[in-house]
């Protein structure tokens, strides 16, 4: 991966009744977008922030966008569909014209950069109101940064692995799914669920794991992660546990790290011993929610957080 695209609103409180602010809303000229240039791990990237919309904004226009496929499809079914605030409806419409635009606009400056590809193995796009999945690399620098940077990651014992295998399970990827996600069978148990070989959450294990004494790994799959368990036994003597996931899930009192690949937060997050430290590579704001309420003392790092701060602040 040489580069990083990032596309993020900024929310910018407009004078009312300026000129350009409604002409541009009466015209459904694109939002201005402010690009900026960062340096992330030693990556490129390339920001668009998109001037007068939050990402709040993006997923309201989304949701209204599946709602109008599904009204459509009852339209044509000659079913009944509820009424609609005409106003609201046209207000809606246009601001979703002017964000359509926007994109379109930001495409034709890549395009013009000559990075057409952006989702390719040159460039990562990351749009900042979406639930994305970091390539492997990605997440893997950044672990080997947290580890030189903070001491409470670089004297950590034991290794606490969130397998997150689930997120293909409950269909995040709508379109084309990548070459190091999981294989499945999906009419199988989930303990028979096979794993690829270059499966990310495996080969995020296998480059992390021999720094540790103590190693448990928080899955669904017992038998997917059988092989790994065996080599690592019989190769450096590590006895690294497979656990289900439940709130009676228990762990050694050591100084510890979490590595946390999953979508949704474990009930187990109560139990982590008190000198632990929470790393993040799987950002929603749900589980963002749930892990404050539930261990909210323990540090806590997320990739997502650092990418977007850098973007948005320049620190």
């Amino acid at each position: 991966m040489e580069k990083i695209i990032y596309i993020y609103t900024i929310s910018k409180e407009t004078k009312k009744g300026g000129i350009r602010q409604a002409l541009a809303g009466i015209l459904g000229l694109p939002y201005p977008i402010v690009e900026t240039e960062r340096c992330f791990l030693e990556i490129p990237v390339k920001g668009y922030g998109i001037l007068g919309m939050t990402d709040d904004d993006v997923v309201m226009l989304k949701k209204l966008e599946k709602q109008n496929r599904q009204q459509g499809t009852l339209d044509a079914s000659n079913e009944k569909v509820p009424a609609t605030d005409c106003g609201m409806d046209r207000r809606r419409k246009l601001w979703q014209c002017r964000f359509d635009r926007t994109l379109r606009k930001i495409k034709k400056e890549l395009q013009k950069k000559e990075m057409q590809n952006v989702t390719g193995l040159d460039a990562f796009l990351f749009c900042s109101w979406e639930e994305v999945r970091f390539p492997t690399e990605l997440i893997l620098s950044f672990y080997r940064s947290c580890r030189k940077d903070n001491l409470f990651v670089f004297r950590a014992e034991q290794l606490i692995f969130l397998d997150g295998w689930e997120m293909q399970k409950e269909s995040l990827w709508t379109e084309e799914v990548p070459d190091d996600t999981i294989s499945m069978d999906r009419d199988a148990p989930d303990d028979t669920i096979s794993m690829d070989r270059n499966a990310p959450e495996l080969t995020v294990m296998e480059a992390i794991y021999t720094t540790y004494n103590y190693v448990t790994i928080v899955t669904a799959r017992m038998e997917a992660w059988q092989a790994f368990v065996e080599m690592a036994y019989e190769e450096y003597g590590l006895s690294v546990r497979c656990a289900r996931d439940s709130e009676s899930l228990t762990f050694r009192d050591k100084k510890t790290l979490v590595v946390d690949l999953a979508r949704s937060g474990k009930r187990c997050i109560r139990n982590f011993p008190e000198s632990s430290v929470y790393l993040d590579m799987h950002w929603t704001k749900e589980k963002r929610r749930r892990i404050a309420a539930k261990c909210g003392k323990i540090p806590y790092l997320s990739l997502w957080n650092a990418l977007d701060t850098l973007q948005r602040d320049g620190v």
